[in-house]
């Protein structure tokens, strides 16, 4: 009975666990969407709909207009879809819509066109990355499909890219690549809500966890708890200092005898080198993933 009791317990604490995770959660998400008007005036297109390689129709396109302005309002970004092929001509952005690499081209095509227009929620701050300034809050996806290959980059700039880890980014254009040829707008509608979601995150996006998944590891931990010492309750004192004797053992002798001294010694070395992450400073960046 005593272990019923403990078990109720534990679980009464779970379930206030979770209720504090569920209100953390609401909490801090509603806290990292809250943002100033946009007062970005050098942005040089209203445009947030690019579909150079024709993969939606008119009614589809307004449809993804009028769902990334409400995007935008409520978190406080620039959003942007483009679709290109190896026809498109991207002359204007000084890009080729071909090139041996489809990965590093199609990251380089998002990036300049984020630089062209100028997308960005705020004004650009003063810095390094460019004439002086530095990219602002924005995301531009490039969808870009190749004759035989087809790649999907998400380029992220200012608070996007302190709460969306490249690796986060990757792992949004998987999720939308899937559907990406049979339904484009379906996996653009998918890219949108997972960036949202990563936006409500102050941490990078990946080690964020929903609070249902800290309300199962809290469960789990829970019963392992009760699992444990139930099972110590079970084995407790099943052997005691008679139980391989009589009773009548006598102590002979006591001494401390020293063996021997062993001394590991472990050599830790030094590099000077390392390895470098993409889109530092002011700049870009962002992941993608092939469909």
């Amino acid at each position: 009975m005593n272990a019923v009791k403990k078990f109720i317990v534990a679980m009464l604490v779970v379930l206030g666990l979770g209720i504090v995770f569920f209100i953390g959660y609401f909490v801090k998400s509603n806290a990292n969407l809250k943002h100033d008007a946009r007062n970005n005036t050098e942005c040089k297109t209203n445009e947030r709909v690019f579909d150079y390689a024709d993969k939606l129709s008119d009614s589809e396109e307004e449809t993804l207009r009028g769902e990334i302005a409400e995007l935008e309002d409520k978190v406080g970004m620039d959003f942007v879809v483009v679709t290109m092929d190896q026809y498109t001509d991207l002359s204007e952005y000084d890009a080729d819509a071909v090139s041996y690499d489809i990965e590093s081209n199609t990251k380089d095509i998002a990036e300049k066109i984020c630089d062209y227009y100028r997308f960005g929620w705020e004004e650009w701050p003063a810095g390094t990355y460019l004439d002086g300034r530095d990219a602002s809050t924005s995301v531009v996806i490039v969808a870009n499909w190749q004759e035989n290959d087809g790649y999907v980059y998400l380029c992220t700039a200012g608070k996007a890219k302190k709460r969306i880890s490249d690796s986060k980014a990757t792992s949004i254009t998987e999720y939308g690549g899937k559907i990406l040829r049979s339904d484009t707008l379906g996996a653009f509608e998918r890219m949108m809500s997972r960036t949202e979601t990563a936006m409500k995150s102050s941490t990078g996006g990946l080690k964020f966890l929903s609070p249902f998944i800290c309300f199962l590891v809290s469960l789990g931990a829970a019963i392992a708890f009760c699992i444990v010492n139930l099972s110590k309750k079970a084995g407790k004192d099943t052997t005691t200092a008679s139980t391989y004797s009589d009773g009548n053992a006598k102590e002979l002798d006591r001494r401390d005898i020293f063996i021997r001294k062993e001394v590991t010694s472990v050599t830790i070395q030094s590099s000077s080198g390392g390895s470098g992450g993409s889109g530092g400073g002011g700049g870009h960046g962002g992941g993608g993933s092939h469909f």
